[in-house]
């Protein structure tokens, strides 16, 4: 996943969830693996986004809008 792409999807998930911290909860991923994805010193495997867009489809559309 590219830098770009990654910041993209974790605005996303702030701007669904509020912050990376509510949003761990809710997604029920650790907080401190969305904060390194958001600091770029870790990136999401794709077994994850994909769980995560599933789970959350209004997200999947959220990303799409950033990148028009």
């Amino acid at each position: 996943m590219s830098n770009n792409s990654n910041k993209m999807m974790i605005k996303a998930i702030e701007d669904t969830f509020g912050s990376i911290y509510a949003a761990s909860q809710k997604l029920d991923v650790d907080y401190s693996t969305l904060y390194r994805w958001k600091q770029g010193t870790q990136f999401p495997n794709i077994k994850t986004i994909e769980k995560i867009m599933k789970d959350n489809p209004g997200l999947n559309q959220l990303v799409k809008d950033y990148t028009s």
